[in-house]
């Protein structure tokens, strides 16, 4: 589940590809219910919240925080290591401080699919994130490759870009193989983000 991390370099040279060239993704609205800006989201029963460097979030208690790469706030893994996950949670940091958050989504995803054959990807999906001065959403899928061609079983994934009201930008990925990640702790995953920069 490695792919999905990105150098700085990558992600800028992505970033101005992309700003060059039209609009893109589809990019819809989506009320998730979240509470509005400023107030805190509760903590879901079985989880416990973490302040991820900039993003109070919230993940399933056996999950467990393991020291970040470069470029990254916090990882939490479902499984002892990386090389064992089975679904992990992170905050990259190390990303374009773009001015909008479609923008940084655009680059996040952008470098998964430049690395990875195969990415499904759904519509960009405009959230609220409390704290935030904007947010957007996109699910994918893919798989791991190895010598070139995709093998195993599909990782589900999802993508979080933030941008704070101080214009500081992250991205929140969460991802895991698709039988133990279902959609509904992504979705709790989301709906406890609270930006805090």
């Amino acid at each position: 589940m490695g792919r999905g991390m990105w150098s700085r370099a990558a992600c800028v040279a992505v970033l101005f590809l992309s700003a060059g060239c039209g609009e893109g993704g589809e990019v819809t609205e989506r009320d998730t219910g979240r509470p509005a800006a400023g107030r805190t989201p509760g903590t879901p029963a079985g989880f416990t919240a973490q302040q991820a460097g900039p993003v109070r979030l919230a993940h399933p208690v056996a999950w467990k925080s393991v020291k970040p790469p470069e470029g990254w706030a916090y990882v939490a893994l479902l499984g002892g290591s990386e090389a064992a996950a089975r679904a992990r949670v992170g905050v990259i940091t190390d990303v374009p401080q773009a001015p909008s958050a479609r923008m940084v989504s655009a680059a996040a995803i952008t470098v998964v699919e430049v690395r990875t054959p195969g990415v499904r990807r759904g519509p960009d999906r405009r959230i609220r994130v409390a704290g935030a001065a904007e947010a957007v959403r996109v699910d994918y899928t893919y798989r791991d490759v190895v010598d070139g061609e995709p093998v195993g079983d599909p990782i589900r994934a999802t993508d979080v870009a933030v941008v704070t009201p101080a214009r500081k930008a992250f991205v929140v990925r969460v991802n895991g193989w698709e039988d133990d990640l279902p959609p509904a702790v992504i979705d709790q995953i989301v709906a406890s983000l609270a930006a805090t920069v």
